[in-house]
């Protein structure tokens, strides 16, 4: 009896240690790792930006670390296979985080991420040319079943998150379309009439549709973009989906609760901050916080849906 109370007493104590390490949690600098290069992209401003607002709320500092590679697959895999203590943490899109994943090209699945929160979505859209006889999903998908054509789709990669979600909104409208593959997606394409859709990111197809020659048509985001707030999302179009290509950070599994939480609550007010609103609104990037279970049921729902879209176009690595 006094072995069983004694080594239910260490138990105890043990617990109770732990806890109150993880509520003094952080002791010490936290490494970010972002997997690609360093300031080449609005993305890793915005998540330098969060984490440099995220320091005072923790009262420690977050080192930022870009270790690119591999389509940005050799820094997502280091932050996963690293200590789960708090530490070392990641900033990820949804193609390291879960397309690249779905497509089978990674060491390691989406339950070696654990989901902290998602915090911004870049600003793209389909768009099309100011005459284009459609002007939203349905109009499109009912002027190619009366027409009988295909629309030319500009595209940046068929692999990439726009265009599969592009594949997942043909689908379910029911309609299909023809594409072309470019390096570089911008109005020039639907101006000379190589296409009559593209996938573009809103700065560079901003001026066209003030002026007229260009038009939105579906916006690929969480939620309305500022710099075109009358153009509706895709869910606002009937889909039962959203499609946004968005930034969030990660910590390896096995991470304990009580530090995603808090990791969590600083994301959330560093978000709020003047410094990274005002970028928001300089960049178009849409900010926002998802908290960590509504980011992994996000990305599980975005998992089957690649690997639906994925096999039949032969992109899934046997």
């Amino acid at each position: 009896m006094k072995l069983r109370t004694l080594i239910a007493g260490v138990a105890l104590a043990a617990s109770l240690m732990s806890q109150a390490a993880r509520a003094e949690y952080p002791e010490k600098p936290i490494e970010m790792i972002l997997p690609w290069p360093a300031l080449a992209t609005s993305t890793d401003i915005i998540a330098r930006k969060v984490a440099e607002q995220m320091d005072p709320i923790l009262g420690q500092t977050i080192k930022v670390v870009n270790k690119p590679g591999g389509a940005a697959v050799v820094g997502t895999a280091e932050m996963a296979n690293a200590r789960p203590d708090g530490y070392t943490i990641g900033g990820l899109t949804i193609g390291p985080a879960v397309s690249q994943v779905a497509a089978g090209t990674t060491p390691y699945s989406i339950d070696d991420l654990e989901p902290i929160g998602m915090f911004a979505t870049l600003p793209f859209l389909i768009a099309a040319r100011g005459d284009a006889p459609f002007n939203d999903i349905k109009s499109l998908a009912e002027w190619s079943k009366s027409t009988g054509k295909q629309p030319i789709l500009a595209h940046w990669g068929k692999a990439t998150v726009p265009t599969l979600s592009t594949y997942r909104i043909a689908e379910k409208a029911g309609f299909t379309f023809n594409e072309v593959s470019y390096t570089k997606v911008d109005a020039s394409q639907l101006l000379n009439g190589e296409a009559d859709l593209a996938i573009v990111p809103v700065t560079s197809v901003i001026g066209g549709i003030k002026d007229g020659s260009l038009k939105g048509i579906v916006a690929l985001t969480s939620g309305r973009m500022s710099a075109l707030p009358d153009l509706q999302t895709v869910r606002e179009q009937g889909m039962d989906f959203d499609v946004a290509i968005w930034t969030g950070l990660f910590a390896p599994k096995g991470t304990p609760r009580e530090v995603i939480d808090k990791l969590y609550a600083a994301m959330s007010k560093a978000v709020e901050s003047k410094e990274v609103q005002d970028f928001s609104a300089e960049s178009g990037i849409l900010v926002y916080s998802l908290g960590p279970d509504e980011t992994k049921a996000q990305m599980t729902s975005e998992f089957e849906a690649f690997r639906t879209v994925m096999g039949p176009l032969g992109l899934i690595k046997q």
